[in-house]
């Protein structure tokens, strides 16, 4: 549900009740990545798309449970709806020059990432769709790279990462990752953190207070926290790393984030206050399983 607003399109303001949606995730399985969706921590993995054999992932659950979106290779994005009498997940879409999934929280609206080639090089821009509307609305044109996705629990705002290339004459070419917030209701954009540090994946916290988002800040990838505002920037994670995607806990007092260990994926729950980690395995019975990328609510 868009409006127009901010030279491509807002989102209206809303309210809903959430009903718990579990978590989903992506394991590799003979060579292939393949989303994963849990009830409830611990809970028992269900294979969202028994039928498909390419990898997916990015995988991400909306607001009250009911939809899944995760991204392929061919750079489509696949939306999975939970059916009602048996609860088995059917798939309900799938949108082409697509990917990074992300829901609109209270409708099942979602917005995901557009490449784009051209003569000048590679562009990204952030569109949204809604089940009612058969063509997109773009969200967010900006010069670069616009990448990650994560809106606002309350809808009005969405974070993401803006990649500026830049390319000196005797200098090797840089990358800057930047933190950036659009506030749909007053049609402004704003980046962040004013730095030359990486950001990579930014992602909510269920009170709209903060954003967690993994940054290179300490010389490999560590989760952070800020407020939309710049301010309040704390480190959450101290590594060994690279760990990266956080995902907030229903009630924010936990993460689960993706770990990289001796070049194999996992994931990891983390206290939020204090930074403490232990590791978490949603298949007890099988370790030697890959899992990455978790999206819970």
């Amino acid at each position: 549900m868009w409006y127009r607003a901010f030279g491509c399109v807002g989102v209206a303001l809303f309210s809903f009740e959430v009903f718990g949606a579990g978590l989903v995730f992506s394991a590799l399985e003979d060579g292939h990545w393949v989303a994963y969706h849990q009830a409830t921590l611990g809970g028992e993995p269900v294979r969202i798309d028994p039928a498909g054999g390419e990898d997916q992932t990015s995988a991400r659950i909306s607001a009250k449970g009911d939809l899944i979106a995760f991204e392929t290779p061919a750079s489509e994005v696949r939306v999975f709806r939970k059916d009602a009498a048996s609860g088995q997940w059917k798939h309900a879409l799938t949108h082409k020059s697509a990917v990074r999934p992300a829901w609109h929280a209270g409708f099942e609206d979602w917005v995901y990432v557009r490449f784009t080639l051209s003569a000048a090089g590679e562009d990204s821009d952030l569109w949204g769709k809604g089940p009612d509307r058969p063509s997109a609305d773009c969200l967010v044109r900006q010069t670069g790279n616009q990448d990650y996705p994560s809106v606002s629990p309350d809808g009005q705002r969405m974070a993401y990462i803006s990649a500026q290339v830049v390319s000196l004459r005797l200098g090797a070419v840089q990358v800057f990752q930047q933190l950036w917030v659009v506030d749909f209701t007053r049609a402004e954009a704003r980046q962040v953190l004013l730095e030359g540090r990486a950001y990579i994946e930014p992602a909510w916290s269920p009170d709209g207070e903060q954003i967690a988002v993994a940054a290179d800040r300490s010389g490999e990838f560590q989760i952070w926290v800020v407020r939309p505002d710049g301010s309040g920037l704390r480190q959450v994670t101290q590594g060994p790393g690279p760990i990266t995607r956080p995902a907030w806990s229903p009630d924010g007092q936990q993460m689960l984030v993706t770990i990289m260990r001796e070049g194999r994926h996992g994931l990891a729950l983390v206290n939020v206050a204090d930074g403490s980690m232990k590791p978490y395995q949603p298949f007890p019975g099988r370790p030697e399983v890959e899992v990455r990328d978790a999206d819970w609510r």
